[in-house]
């Protein structure tokens, strides 16, 4: 678990919670679910990203 800050965004800290956890655990396979509020750069960026 991790608590961030108010004034990061839900995009933002996922990202930060998606790049930690990537650098950690490389070998793992991430199945991820979002809402429509995530769609856009969000999405392109976790496809870019994280494959």
């Amino acid at each position: 678990m991790q608590v961030l800050p108010a004034n990061i965004t839900d995009r933002e800290g996922s990202q930060q919670l998606l790049k930690e956890l990537r650098h950690k655990q490389p070998q793992m396979k991430l199945h991820l679910f979002a809402d429509g509020g995530y769609k856009g750069k969000w999405e392109a960026w976790v496809k870019t990203t994280l494959g």
